[in-house]
């Protein structure tokens, strides 16, 4: 794991309705513990005459507080086996109409069912400087404002894919894990529980009082129904296939392997991916034990070679065949072209054994 990642992530936009008030402008509502006043007044005639107007009492009701966190995830994402600090984009917006102008919210994951492998050091980062990359690992409730315009921040579920070879194996194509990002509603900076919440259709409403109502949708993760106080959605993160290396020692020139006998080493790469090419492939080998250098010719090679000469002490890799053999301690050969997906190349060189 090394969170030192400094990659662009593009921001997903948020719109929202906009209704302005005394004093800031919130991305949806008006404004909780707002009072609503009203009155009703009658005119009417009677025997030809208008008396004034018969006024209503004055019926007034607080406005309650909405508590409805949205969390959209951008993409899938694909990666590849090994690798680290692969980033999944979720954007966390804030559709509540507290005063206050903003909202707390805890930020969890979860692991979904449908997984057919687990991501390593699985955290949640978040962009802390506004620069649009991640920079802070979350920790503790998050405060997101809910005024016009920023009532929305992006957050990223951040991992590590496991080596290939594992069971089951990320060096194959298709293999998926899937995270749901969960953002709850809580009361405050140190995740206290929101006090006395209510869901729509809640019987005995005090008009009197402004009222915590939670009015989310149901989301992706485990439990997440409607009318809960939190939100979820998840992405997956797809394998890339990796490549397979394979080697074959031939039968030397007496069609065993006795001392003297030159013998030929096959090198296959694959790419087993069935949609990307590889590209930028090194095939570096080293010399066996008991065998000396013998030759690496151009044909054998379908790029770029060198040779590394253990005679040097510093910039060993050379780009021609140092003139004693037994100096060659590896050879190289640098693809000049893409291993097209479900495509193969190879790489030939031959050692005398000693």
């Amino acid at each position: 794991m090394k969170r030192n990642m400094k990659r662009n992530v593009a921001m997903m936009l948020a719109t929202g309705l906009t209704l302005f008030f005394s004093g800031q402008a919130l991305a949806i509502g008006t404004p909780d513990d707002k009072t609503i006043r009203n009155t009703a007044s009658v005119t009417f005639e009677i025997d030809g005459h208008s008396p004034p107007a018969v006024q209503s009492e004055e019926v007034t009701f607080k406005v309650d507080t909405k508590i409805r966190p949205v969390v959209a995830q951008a993409s899938d994402v694909y990666v590849v086996a090994g690798v680290d600090d692969f980033l999944m984009p979720f954007l966390v917006t804030n559709e509540s109409n507290s005063a206050a102008g903003y909202d707390y919210f805890d930020l969890t994951h979860e692991e979904m069912g449908t997984s057919t492998f687990s991501m390593n050091s699985v955290e949640i980062w978040e962009d802390s400087t506004g620069d649009g990359n991640p920079d802070k690992k979350v920790s503790g409730a998050v405060q997101i404002p809910n005024t016009d315009g920023s009532n929305f921040k992006t957050f990223w579920i951040i991992a590590d894919t496991p080596n290939p070879g594992s069971t089951p194996d990320t060096g194959a194509s298709n293999q998926r894990a899937t995270y749901s990002l969960i953002a709850i509603a809580v009361a405050d900076e140190n995740s206290a529980a929101l006090t006395a919440p209510r869901k729509p259709n809640d019987n005995n409403n005090t008009h009197d009082n402004s009222e915590i109502v939670l009015f989310d949708d149901g989301g992706s993760a485990t439990d997440d129904i409607i009318y809960d106080g939190k939100h979820s959605n998840s992405g997956t993160y797809i394998t890339r296939a990796t490549l397979d290396i394979s080697k074959l020692a031939g039968n030397g020139t007496s069609n065993f392997h006795i001392p003297g006998d030159v013998v030929e080493y096959t090198i296959t790469v694959t790419n087993n991916d069935p949609n990307l090419a590889a590209k930028n492939v090194v095939v570096i080998d080293e010399i066996p034990l008991n065998t000396t250098y013998h030759s690496f010719s151009d044909t054998n090679c379908l790029g770029t070679q060198a040779w590394f000469d253990k005679n040097l002490s510093v910039n060993n890799w050379v780009p021609s065949e140092p003139a004693t053999k037994a100096d060659v301690g590896f050879i190289r050969c640098t693809f000049s072209s893409d291993i097209l997906k479900n495509s193969s190349g190879t790489v030939k060189f031959s050692v005398t054994i000693n």
